[in-house]
């Protein structure tokens, strides 16, 4: 019957009759594809709870002869937003809709938007949500989907707060303006539970010459990571550029497999950021894995070259005083796990200084019991891989004192 969507047959004869039934090439989700979309009918910007700026309005409606009653977009509809550049506004209100598509600016700074298609399920159109648009998020507002494609072009997705239910979300490449994240605050990343439980992947998508990019703007960003019944929760493919910077929070678990390019610090608060993969690089600022009650791990797989800029000073906290008599890595009783690098066999990260719990370490190599390192110190660090400290480039401050010391010398000699 392809390539037809629908068709006739005659080859029904219920009660003796013989008559034509009516048929679909695909599944109930391939019938709704070709419903009546909800359609943003206003020319001007509007609130989408205002039943007025909806193909659906119907003030006189409800009854057989005056059609449907007025309502909102609901878990049957595909929205799609191409009145021009009209703001969409959601600011309060849990809104689930069947498929999302915009060409409109929207903002959703209140309430939920929650888009309920799963890709595969049968419809003749398998993206649940496409941004062909600016599309922005604040405030303690959701937005949650199993797939979101940030098209290239034009389509961004501004997260400046609020918290982001997903599977994928595909940044797509472009000749000049790929698809992107823009951070302009903290974030809540979870993974989306629609069809199972999986790792939520963000990633550029296509070969064009400019790859979808996540961006962190100027300031440090926090993720927070729910913790899932995976061992991975959130993977970061796409490269971070910006001069801000990363901290990652929450119990679960972020992967980062990119060549990350931001300058900022990179903090572990808690959970386990992993980095993974042979391009995968943190920014180029210095890096904090902090104490936290449920522990805090930087993890270094064995694949990985170099994902700690040689000029960073890499800072490990458990929580204890410096007067724990820690000294050139060896440590005294304090709680394990609390703050520790995880490194694969292989590793030898080299960083310009090392402090643990706030005292310098000493030039040399660093690692586990398990590790081939001078240093061993089984309270920071986990693997069979070690960290380089090299000798500190002595800083500008120090060379005046140096050089007023040798000019002070010189005087008392004449």
């Amino acid at each position: 019957m392809k390539p037809w969507a629908f068709w006739q047959n005659g080859s029904g004869a219920p009660n003796g009759f013989t008559v034509d039934y009516n048929a679909a090439n695909g599944n109930i989700e391939f019938l709704k594809d070709f419903l009546v979309p909800a359609l943003w009918t206003s020319t001007s910007s509007g609130e989408w709870t205002t039943i007025a700026n909806w193909n659906s309005n119907n003030p006189g409606g409800g009854t057989a002869s005056t059609g449907p009653a007025s309502r909102l977009p609901n878990a049957l509809d595909w929205v799609r937003l191409e009145k021009g550049t009209s703001t969409v506004t959601l600011s309060s209100g849990a809104q689930s809709v069947r498929k999302f598509y915009t060409q409109q600016p929207v903002s959703i700074t209140g309430g939920s938007l929650s888009i309920g298609y799963i890709p595969g399920s049968g419809g003749k159109f398998d993206v649940p949500s496409e941004f062909n648009a600016v599309v922005t998020l604040s405030n303690t507002a959701s937005y949650s989907a199993y797939t979101t494609q940030v098209d290239g072009g034009g389509g961004r997705f501004n997260i400046n707060g609020g918290t982001v239910t997903f599977r994928n979300i595909n940044l797509a490449s472009h000749a000049t303006n790929s698809g992107k994240i823009v951070m302009g605050g903290n974030v809540t990343f979870a993974p989306s539970t629609l069809g199972g439980a999986a790792t939520a992947l963000i990633q550029s998508t296509g070969a064009l010459a400019q790859a979808g990019t996540l961006d962190l703007g100027a300031a440090t960003r926090t993720f927070t990571i729910n913790d899932g019944v995976l061992g991975v929760d959130v993977s970061i493919m796409a490269p971070i550029i910006g001069a801000g910077g990363l901290t990652k929070a929450g119990a679960g678990t972020l992967q980062l497999s990119g060549a990350e390019t931001y300058t900022g610090v990179t903090t572990v608060a808690s959970g386990m950021l992993i980095l993974s993969g042979a391009a995968a690089k943190l920014g180029t600022g210095n890096v904090s894995v902090e104490a936290s009650a449920t522990g805090s791990t930087l993890q270094i797989l064995s694949n990985v070259s170099n994902a700690i800029a040689n000029s960073a000073t890499l800072s490990l906290s458990d929580g204890a005083s410096p007067a724990s008599g820690l000294s050139n890595g060896i440590a005294a009783a304090l709680v394990a796990n609390h703050a520790n690098v995880d490194l694969g066999a292989g590793i030898n990260e080299t960083v310009n200084m090392l402090l643990l719990n706030g005292v310098a370490q000493g030039p040399g190599t660093y690692g586990s019991s398990s590790s081939s390192a001078t240093f061993k110190n089984d309270n920071f660090f986990t693997g069979f891989g070690m960290i380089t400290v090299l000798v500190p480039e002595p800083t500008a401050a120090s060379l005046l004192l140096l050089g007023m010391t040798i000019l002070s010398g010189r005087r008392r000699r004449t």
